[in-house]
């Protein structure tokens, strides 16, 4: 038999043992003799003990007298949180990431509850302070940050992945990269709304649009690309009057832009994102250098989250195994080169570069169909094979698009420009719609949430991807156990 132990980091396997050594009989007495703390319980989260404000606190919660609550601790705040919340990754490394819905015992209020394990990096600050920077530049359309901090400080081995130090120690056969990963929460304002839940579609535009101009404000004002365009991070609320107002959240894995040139890699050198709306350029295979994404590919990754939004919750005359079929071919295929790099499918590119997926789907919606075509107007990519004066017109085509959306201002506009554009209606066919997917075991993408190059290989294809029919917000809530 072997012992492995896990973090969020990794795992350490040892040698074969022998059921009679010496040395499992040990292990065992020590196990049963180490504290909850050593075997890997969170002390910080305890079940709830409420004398009083239960009520308000399980009408809150939107829960019944009977669920399960949870407390957890953060520098000596309480939080409330229902337990079964829905399931996140059940990948046992990465950063699993998970959002609740809590009630701040000390405010009285609802707030939003992010617990993770961040990426310990000189490069990477702790998102709360990522958002104070994002605030002091007045970025717009960010939700308020009320606390963050560690769980622990560094040389707290229960919340620190020690799996590197192992590595380190081992003999190193394989030659492999560990990150060392450390708990932490950030408590956010709560906002009640993920993407899907928009009611028509000219409100699921406006949202994205406020989120595009958070991503531009950050850009521009602060010098941060957000890198994770997703249905997950754009979340929104209704405002007294009834209209929405998006926001773009999950900072935690954000460059800095001074720092990112494309002789630097040192600020953030691997990919990272949503397997589904990341930019083809990612996945150039010609170039031996680590790619550093920029805010040009943030703004193709809303190009592609419109459309997959599109395809799911808007009309379109699709059935059901097309529609399967294209989500699955154009979003969450995945294959890998020689060198064991994980690639998009090989629709995607072609799609982008003619628009015909637009074109096939029939969208019945105007104002969806028209800003999908003027946003794919700038976001073609590739060269055209034509004759030699079509060729040159292309060429021209694409570096007046290029120079467009090099324009941090291009995206926000054109979405703005759509929704109030007079010629378009944005009243037929308007209501969200949810379209039933086939259901083929080759299409195995699962829930994800967001990744980095050296932790693409989890369950499905891999942990970059989410089924794309089952988005879930700010990289899956889920329940603490």
């Amino acid at each position: 038999m072997r012992l492995l132990r896990f973090d969020r980091s990794g795992v350490v396997v040892t040698g074969k043992i022998l059921f009679d050594e010496e040395s499992l009989f040990d292990f065992f007495h020590r196990f049963t003799s180490a504290t909850p703390a050593e075997r890997g319980r969170d002390s910080t989260v305890t079940a709830a003990n409420l004398s009083c404000q239960t009520e308000e606190i399980r009408r809150l919660l939107n829960c019944d007298e009977k669920a399960p609550l949870l407390t957890i601790s953060i520098d000596h705040k309480e939080y409330i949180i229902l337990k079964d919340q829905d399931p996140g990754s059940t990948s046992p490394i990465g950063r699993s990431t998970r959002c609740f819905k809590a009630y701040c015992l000390e405010t009285k209020r609802l707030v939003l509850l992010k617990d993770s394990w961040r990426v310990v990096s000189p490069n990477l600050q702790p998102e709360h302070e990522i958002y104070e920077k994002l605030h002091k530049a007045k970025v717009q359309n960010i939700p308020a940050v009320y606390h963050g901090s560690d769980i622990a400080n560094e040389n707290d081995v229960h919340h620190t992945t020690q799996t590197k130090l192992w590595y380190e120690k081992a003999d190193q056969t394989i030659k492999r990269t560990f990150r060392t990963h450390r708990h932490y929460r950030i408590v956010l304002e709560y906002l009640p709304f993920k993407l899907e839940e928009f009611e028509i579609t000219r409100e699921m535009i406006a949202v994205v649009r406020d989120a595009s101009i958070a991503h531009r404000d950050a850009a521009i004002e602060a010098k941060v690309a957000h890198r994770d365009i997703s249905n997950g991070n754009i979340m929104f609320k209704r405002k007294p009057d009834g209209n929405v107002q998006g926001y773009l959240i999950d900072w935690d894995l954000s460059l800095n832009l001074e720092l990112a040139d494309e002789n630097s890699v040192e600020a953030q050198p691997e990919r990272t994102g949503t397997w589904q709306f990341l930019a083809i350029r990612l996945f150039d295979t010609t170039n031996k250098e680590p790619v550093i994404q920029n805010r040009i590919d943030d703004v193709e990754s809303f190009y592609h989250l419109i459309l997959w939004m599109a395809l799911r919750y808007t009309d379109h005359t699709l059935d059901s195994l097309k529609l399967t079929t294209q989500l699955h071919d154009n979003f969450d295929a995945s294959y890998w080169d020689s060198d064991g790099r994980p690639l998009i499918g090989n629709a995607r590119k072609p799609n982008i570069k003619s628009g015909d997926l637009i074109a096939e789907a029939k969208f019945g919606h105007d104002g969806i169909k028209t800003t999908l075509q003027r946003m794919h107007y700038a976001s073609e990519h590739g060269e055209h094979t034509a004759e030699e004066n079509e060729r040159k017109e292309a060429e021209v085509k694409k570096a007046s698009g290029l120079k467009t959306l090099d324009d941090p201002q291009w995206l926000s506009d054109l979405l703005t420009s759509c929704l109030q554009d007079e010629e378009l209606d944005w009243d037929t066919n308007s209501a969200r719609v949810k379209h039933a997917l086939a259901k083929f075991s080759k299409f195995v993408s699962i829930q994800g949430k967001r990744k980095t190059e050296s932790i693409m290989h989890s369950e499905g294809p891999r942990k970059a991807s989410r089924k794309s029919g089952q988005s879930t917000p700010q990289d899956n809530r889920s329940g603490l156990s």
